[in-house]
């Protein structure tokens, strides 16, 4: 993607942007809602996030909501996955807290804890 020249072309990426943010939230802060699984079918997330240009990502999302057919059956197996990785406590699993990956002691609501929560205040 070239860097845009006009403000119209910084108020589409400014939407796109708005639009993947919306969607990770919606991926990562909940188990999957329906709406959340049509969109992605349908092909209008695709379609939403255009201006980013092609990704893998977006086509790994579409096979597999295609293989897995009707948006009741891909809801669900979201939501069992969504609950393996986030909510069930187990070791490897996804951790949605940054100092589990950056203290050498895995802790929660430590100095790096400390650190991430000063710098969302310093960014506003």
């Amino acid at each position: 993607m070239t860097a845009p020249t006009e403000l119209s072309e910084y108020e589409e990426l400014a939407a796109t942007r708005a639009t993947m943010y919306s969607f990770l939230a919606g991926v990562f802060g909940r188990p999957p809602s329906m709406a959340l699984v049509e969109r992605a079918r349908g092909g209008r997330l695709g379609r939403e996030l255009a201006p980013l240009g092609e990704g893998e990502g977006l086509e790994l999302l579409r096979r597999f909501a295609e293989r897995e057919g009707r948006a009741a059956g891909l809801t669900s197996a979201l939501e069992v996955e969504y609950t393996g990785l986030f909510v069930l406590p187990s070791k490897g699993k996804a951790q949605p807290f940054e100092s589990i990956y950056r203290d050498p002691e895995q802790r929660l609501g430590g100095p790096v804890t400390v650190a991430v929560e000063r710098a969302y205040a310093r960014a506003g």
